[in-house]
């Protein structure tokens, strides 16, 4: 069976700590995303630098 390409989308709000466990946990599926969507509804820039550190050591393209 053909599987179309889909995005996955994290809503988060001062989860920080936990966002690289599930980016983590979403990569270990067996269909990647096309694309991940990081929405953070917190003022802080934690989860900005989690999502850019992640990216850079998974060689991922990150867009802000």
């Amino acid at each position: 069976m053909t599987q179309l390409p889909a995005s996955a989308i994290i809503p988060t709000r001062n989860r920080h700590g936990i966002l690289a466990v599930t980016i983590e946990s979403l990569l270990d599926q067996g269909h990647l995303p096309a694309e991940l969507i990081v929405v953070d509804a917190s003022d802080g820039e934690e989860t900005r630098l989690n999502v850019e550190a992640f990216a850079a050591k998974s060689g991922s393209a990150c867009e802000i």
